[in-house]
């Protein structure tokens, strides 16, 4: 007897994390929220950080289109994505008591979530300044 067999591919995939898919950069929301329920906050942070370098913003500003795909909602409300955010980003975003933490995204990769190189953490101007006099020398 025959049986069907069907590869994954990556719209089997979107339908399984609506809330990533959702997302218009694609932040591993999924896995930040978990981090958050384990209590490694600092470690959420940089999960929602990697790919979004307006992180901080977003959690304040965002329309929060993972929530409205959040496979939560069709059992009873989706999780807060967008507050869950926020709340990280207050202990360790720019505007926290340890803004530099988002300077570890540049010294090793984390290992889950999402990374792109264009939204590491930039050089402060003031650094920037003395190389590029020594470029123009």
């Amino acid at each position: 007897m025959p049986v069907r067999v069907e590869l994954p591919n990556l719209e089997h995939w979107k339908a399984q994390v609506k809330c990533q898919a959702g997302c218009p950069v694609r932040t591993d929301a999924g896995r930040y929220v978990q981090l958050i329920a384990e209590g490694r906050d600092e470690e959420a942070y940089l999960v929602a950080r990697a790919p979004n370098p307006f992180a901080s913003v977003c959690g304040r500003v965002c329309a929060a289109p993972c929530e409205d795909a959040c496979r939560r909602g069709n059992i009873d409300a989706p999780i807060s994505i967008r507050a869950l955010k926020r709340y990280v980003t207050e202990r360790y975003g720019v505007e926290s008591l340890h803004p530099d933490t988002q300077d570890r995204l540049r010294e090793r990769p984390i290992i889950e979530g999402n990374v792109y190189r264009g939204h590491l953490p930039v050089v402060p101007l003031s650094a920037r300044a003395g190389d590029r006099a020594a470029r123009w020398r």
